[in-house]
């Protein structure tokens, strides 16, 4: 986001050249398709209003967000967008829209996370096939009732807030009970530099410069 406005095209296509797997927020518009939106209103990212449920993809079409040409994307357009070599973690902002996503990548080639703060949206994206999960956690959840639950979830992965990375022993525990960790979201090059020190396996960043800092290859 620094960068680029937010969960638009140009910004997969950009950071693309710079990560391994680029995070997006995905949610279902009113006329039914899966739509690249963090926010459940339009308010705060485009030039207009009200619910993204409520909002046609025709009338999403005509939204500029962040005062760009741009409007927010079809998921099945961001997978055409990122080359396949380039991981895509796919945050379900909502329930009910796992099968979906799983029907939408089975197209590509693209390695896939699915993750969620959601239990119960985690638990249907198992059902529906899903093998790499991660549970999300913020950093006011307990780490080991988190860690329960991902594990009670069948979670590859546990995704916590970069404050329980840096001041609780999560990143020793979850890698004892077998999780890679990403942490979210790091803002700065010390705390990159101390989340890797730290042992996690990945580190989410709004900023793609950080990006030259994760490894000696310039690829987070």
């Amino acid at each position: 986001m620094a960068q680029y406005p937010e969960n638009t095209l140009e910004a997969f296509r950009a950071s693309s050249a710079v990560v391994e797997m680029i995070e997006l927020d995905v949610r279902r518009c009113g006329s039914g398709e899966l739509v690249v939106l963090h926010d459940e209103t339009l308010d705060r990212t485009t030039d207009a209003t009200g619910g993204v449920a409520s909002t046609s993809l025709d009338e999403l079409r005509d939204v500029s967000v962040l005062g760009t040409d741009e409007s927010p994307p079809l998921v099945s357009e961001v997978f055409e967008a990122v080359p396949p070599d380039v991981g895509l973690n796919i945050e379900l902002k909502v329930q009910g829209i796992a099968a979906d996503v799983v029907d939408i990548a089975s197209e590509y080639d693209h390695e896939v996370i699915v993750s969620s703060f959601g239990p119960d949206t985690v638990t249907d994206a198992r059902k529906a096939g899903v093998s790499s999960l991660a549970f999300l956690i913020d950093d006011d959840f307990d780490v080991g009732s988190a860690l329960d639950i991902a594990g009670d979830l069948g979670c590859a992965y546990v995704h916590p807030h970069v404050n329980l990375c840096l001041d609780t022993d999560i990143v020793e525990r979850a890698h004892e009970r077998g999780f890679d960790i990403n942490a979210w979201t790091a803002a700065d090059r010390d705390t990159v530099g101390e989340l890797r020190d730290r042992g996690v396996d990945g580190a989410i960043i709004g900023d793609c410069e950080l990006a030259a800092i994760c490894n000696g290859e310039g690829r987070c």
